[in-house]
């Protein structure tokens, strides 16, 4: 039903919410009840599935406000783009820099 449910749907929508749709049915609603069949389906097992995704949902957003949401390294821009400031062995390439440019 949910491969039926996705199909049926797609005329209906953008690409982009599409691909939501079926990645959020692939991440969270096939694992839980994708083995279900639709008339063993009840508002019971349905609110149990949101009330798990809502509890996972809540402990990630407090591990983010304890932690910090998780973020790469700091970057510099520099002549030829971005590096990693994290890389104590950078050295840039003096032949490969461009040429200066001012404006005075």
């Amino acid at each position: 039903y949910l491969d039926a449910w996705l199909i049926g749907i797609r005329p209906t929508l953008a690409v982009a919410g599409w691909t939501n749709y079926r990645s959020v049915i692939n991440l969270y609603v096939r694992p839980r009840i994708g083995n279900q069949q639709m008339q063993a389906l009840t508002a019971q097992l349905l609110t149990a599935l949101y009330g798990e995704l809502h509890r996972r949902r809540d402990e990630r957003q407090a591990a983010v406000a304890h932690h910090g949401p998780a973020r790469a390294p700091r970057r510099e821009q520099g002549a030829r783009g971005c590096r990693r400031v994290a890389d104590p062995g950078y050295q840039p390439d003096p032949a490969r820099q461009g040429p200066s440019v001012s404006n005075r």
